[in-house]
């Protein structure tokens, strides 16, 4: 009887067992454009492509030639074949505050890939305040001088300093981890809970006016082996709107899944046609000495 009744459990299991077939053998690779850039340099664009769920990154980058169109408020400004070399294209042209850009890219054997986003204004100021030490933190205190238009924000810290090395040291950079009591950053359960490198935000609270921001730093967060910190450095991106809405996407799904914030569905940006993100931005620094 017991051989029986393990028997039956055992067909049981067997047919709860769901088979998912994964067949790729329809997989066609998609061109891959990753372009972030600010209006005082050379449009620099980077190109991959796509590779299948269970392959892998290519080691080799592509190198061959690629025809691009580049529009300014619907006005064509560039029309040419360019080599990519090593994965990587440089157009001759810097890019307008404020401009509506569109680009066309076409390499052969992949299906053509279009996109467009616009520069934002080069019009905000960051200023750091001030820095005192807590008995858990070190306070860090910032203002941004937003200006009357929409903008959108994002935020990361890091600390310069000397890593010792066994006879000489060398200049180290490390991101530093930062909460704040301000309730203005977007925020998932993970961001609540814990300090993040990287915020996002908008001034949607504060637009058109001074905001003053205090920043909480955990003094173990600079505690690296063999490290002096001595600077700490404050870098502000004004972005644009879509580039601030890829980047909430990916915050809003960067914790458990079955949150309340939760998307389900695959994170594109904003090229039609393939993968990637074609964006634009302004960025602002500042920095304070570091004396604990």
């Amino acid at each position: 009887m017991i051989k029986y009744l393990a028997v039956f459990i055992s067909i049981i299991l067997v047919s709860c067992d769901k088979q998912i077939p994964y067949d790729d053998v329809n997989f066609k690779p998609k061109l891959v454009l990753n372009a972030f850039n600010t209006p005082d340099s050379l449009l620099k664009l980077k190109l991959d492509k796509s590779f299948k769920l269970l392959g892998s990154p290519l080691t080799q980058k592509l190198n061959e030639a690629v025809n691009i169109q580049l529009f300014k408020d619907s006005i064509r400004i560039i029309d040419d074949d360019f080599w990519i070399d090593e994965g990587e294209v440089i157009l001759p042209y810097t890019v307008e505050e404020g401009g509506l850009y569109q680009i066309n890219a076409h390499v052969i054997d992949y299906p053509s890939i279009q996109s467009t986003d616009r520069v934002p204004m080069d019009n905000v100021k960051l200023t750091i305040d001030s820095i005192s030490t807590g008995t858990v933190f070190y306070h860090l205190d910032i203002t941004i001088n937003d200006p009357s238009m929409d903008n959108f924000y994002v935020l990361d810290l890091s600390v310069i300093g000397e890593q010792s090395l066994l006879n000489d040291s060398i200049i180290k950079h490390y991101p530093i981890r930062f909460s704040s009591k301000d309730k203005i950053f977007s925020s998932t359960i993970q961001t609540t809970t814990e300090p993040t490198n990287r915020v996002i935000f908008n001034d949607e609270l504060f637009n058109g006016l001074d905001k003053k921001i205090g920043l909480r730093i955990q003094k173990d967060s600079l505690a690296h082996s063999r490290f002096r910190p001595k600077t700490i450095h404050v870098r502000l991106k004004s972005v644009s709107e879509s580039m601030y809405n890829y980047y909430l996407m990916l915050i809003q799904n960067n914790h458990v899944f079955g949150g309340p914030l939760y998307f389900e569905g695959q994170i594109e940006g904003n090229i039609n046609g393939g993968l990637g993100g074609f964006y634009f931005y302004n960025q602002y620094t500042d920095s304070i000495p570091f004396n604990p």
